[in-house]
């Protein structure tokens, strides 16, 4: 087992965050104290996991669910059965809890397409009268811990057209591949069973009479052939399945083409599965309704602006296909629009924005804590949080000057200036405009003099 989770987990024999709470003595036991006090009643589910009870380090019982686990910082979100959601150190519960968070974050890893890479693509083979097809099923294991029993199911679903009068029908195929153990950056591929399309005729005779030139009659026939079906191949249906949390399999769903799975239903009932991800899906719809709600956001092309129409418009799409940009719109409706400003609503939208890899939500609401002209809005931990957020998803020189916006706002103002050197440097190097890179400057020079930086502060400013 690599060291990261040994340490998490508790199987080493003196695991840091044991150690960690054991140091801090009255300070920590005053914040679980607190902290249990809000979490009362936590639940699993939305990256996938179970109601389960959790023992905390002092004694005390929680009832939890886990979202997901950030490596970089050493962090569990939590969900609590209210919607309320928290990021914690695994270390906050007790030991006998660890082989249970363990196995999450192993599974977790299972459905996360950077650390286990799943591909499949259909081939055909043409003969007489038929092709053959089947899919060749890639898997790559790069989560640094090898997993046993893996296994694929699969449904291919084939569409039978009808000619000649004939109804049309389909039919569903399926079959199952164990792929055994992958250790860590193996890579397998294999096969489905092949699957015979049919191209179907069926010989027609055609008869009539003829007559000859004395009247007589002359009996007359013509055989031919005539397609009465076509087999096509819809689309295919994968679950792989992997480990297990708390005795349930791990789950991912696959489809071919993206987006397949929202329009079947797999052909039987699967076991109770503790994590999964669904199929793709399309990537078309949400802009019609971002466009929709851009109307009444702005009251143009002869709408009247009306914000809560844009949000109910927004909301809807979201609900039919959760999409990082449509959780941005919504969550900078909820931080922008005065008459409707909801900071709690606006950072968990910029939060779901971020869990689809749309981070340049965070790297609003950071600014917005930071750098608001409105003093009482600024909150220099609430900036640092979003902007640490935005760089794990993009460090170019936007991300990183607003990392250092928000080390100036909570005082931090050596962390600051060789964050804002970085911005710069980077800016410098991606040929930034030259207002840009003046901007920089100047806020370089404010967070030296240990000044932060607010919307409105220009450097033309320093000359007067």
């Amino acid at each position: 087992m690599p060291q990261r989770l040994a340490v998490l987990t508790g199987f080493c024999k003196t695991p840091c965050y044991l150690v960690g709470i054991q140091t801090m003595g009255v300070v920590m036991k005053g914040v679980l104290g607190l902290m249990f006090a809000v979490f009362a009643g936590i639940c699993f589910a939305e990256a996938g996991g179970d109601f389960r009870i959790f023992t905390a380090a002092d004694g005390r019982v929680i009832e939890a669910r886990i979202l997901e686990y950030n490596p970089s910082r050493n962090q569990l979100r939590i969900e609590r059965n209210n919607g309320a959601k928290v990021w914690i150190n695994p270390g906050t519960f007790a030991v006998k809890d660890q082989p249970y968070i363990e196995e999450w974050i192993v599974g977790n890893l299972f459905c996360e397409n950077e650390k286990f890479r799943v591909a499949a693509q259909m081939k055909k083979e043409s003969s007489t009268g038929s092709d053959n097809v089947h899919y060749d099923v890639m898997l790559q294991n790069l989560s640094g811990f090898p997993y046993n029993d893996v296994r694929v199911e699969y449904r291919v679903y084939i569409d039978q057209k009808g000619y000649a009068g004939k109804a049309d029908s389909k039919r569903c195929v399926g079959g199952r591949i164990d792929f055994g153990t992958l250790e860590n950056r193996d890579k397998q591929t294999r096969s489905t069973d092949p699957e015979s399309l049919a191209e179907v005729y069926e010989t027609v005779t055609e008869t009539w009479t003829d007559y000859d030139i004395y009247g007589n009659p002359i009996p007359r026939s013509s055989t031919k052939k005539r397609k009465v079906r076509q087999d096509n191949v819809q689309g295919a249906l994968f679950r792989i399945y992997g480990p297990t949390v708390a005795g349930k399999p791990v789950m991912r769903e696959y489809a071919i083409p993206s987006g397949f799975g929202k329009d079947v239903v797999w052909e039987d009932k699967g076991p109770p599965v503790a994590l999964r991800t669904q199929a793709p899906p399309s990537r078309n719809a949400y802009k019609d309704a971002i466009r929709e709600a851009d109307k009444y956001r702005e009251g143009k092309d002869g709408v009247k602006k009306d914000p809560k129409k844009a949000l109910e418009i927004l909301q809807k799409a979201f609900g039919e296909e959760a999409n990082g940009l449509l959780a941005y719109k919504i969550g900078h409706i909820y931080l922008h629009t005065p008459a409707i400003r909801d900071l709690p609503k606006a950072e968990d939208w910029m939060l779901k924005a971020a869990e689809l890899k749309y981070g340049y939500g965070c790297n609003v609401i950071s600014m917005f804590y930071s750098c608001n002209r409105n003093a009482p809005f600024h909150d220099g931990a609430k900036a640092l949080r979003f902007a640490l957020m935005a760089v794990e998803l993009s460090d170019s020189h936007h991300e990183i000057d607003t990392l250092a916006c928000a080390y100036a706002r909570t005082g931090d103002f050596g962390m600051a200036v060789k964050t804002q050197e970085k911005a710069y440097g980077l800016a410098k190097e991606a040929n930034g405009s030259a207002k840009t890179l003046e901007m920089y400057a100047y806020r370089l020079e404010l967070f030296r003099q240990g000044k932060a930086w607010a919307i409105g502060m220009k450097p033309k400013q320093e000359e007067n």
